[in-house]
């Protein structure tokens, strides 16, 4: 029930009540205990309805938040299991036709969980895998580029599963020279 909806009830309980507490108070055949029973009524109404409309909007926001749980669940082991195909699919020599339908399935797993951002991310490493797919062997330089890419993509989706659209410990620059940072120095092919 919506809280219009609720809101009416309770009005109008509210009027009613009010409108036999006015005719037991306008009656002068009344006793003095005929105005403590209704006025307990009347109290025993509003405190059962404000609970019922407190433990409705608990029962709804404990909802919202066991859907938020179980999405984030969800966002979470795609993308472990991107991460896991995208190591393997970077450590083979030769990349196959296989490798790219993969990533085409991976794609289409991420479309409906994924943020917008992890998916520019995506395609961009999408876009440099392909091109090295072309090749017969990939050299250490595009190598490193390719997991730079990657690298990306972690950022995007770090961002993404921690939602830091509103609030940043590091800006996104920084955090991203830093994954660029570190990729540069695991770079044997400079050695």
């Amino acid at each position: 029930m919506n809280t219009f909806k609720k809101l009416i009830i309770i009005a109008l309980i509210l009027f009613i009540g009010y409108l036999i507490l006015r005719m037991v108070l306008n009656s002068e055949k009344s006793e003095p205990f005929t105005y403590e029973i209704f006025a307990a009524i009347i109290g025993f109404t509003i405190t059962a309805l404000t609970t019922w409309s407190l433990l409705g909007k608990q029962t709804e926001n404990e909802l919202n938040k066991e859907v938020r749980i179980r999405f984030l669940t969800l966002k979470t082991t795609i993308y472990q299991e991107l991460i896991r195909q995208l190591e393997d699919i970077v450590r083979k020599e030769k990349i196959t036709h296989e490798d790219i339908i993969e990533l085409r399935l991976l794609s289409q797993r991420m479309i409906f969980i994924a943020g917008e951002n992890v998916l520019v991310a995506f395609n961009k490493f999408v876009i440099r895998f392909v091109r090295l797919a072309k090749n017969e062997k990939i050299s250490e330089k595009d190598l490193d580029d390719l997991l730079d890419e990657m690298s990306m993509v972690s950022v995007e989706i770090r961002n993404d599963i921690l939602d830091n659209k509103a609030k940043q410990d590091m800006d996104v620059q920084s955090f991203e020279k830093l994954i660029l940072k570190t990729n540069e120095l695991m770079d044997f092919s400079d050695n």
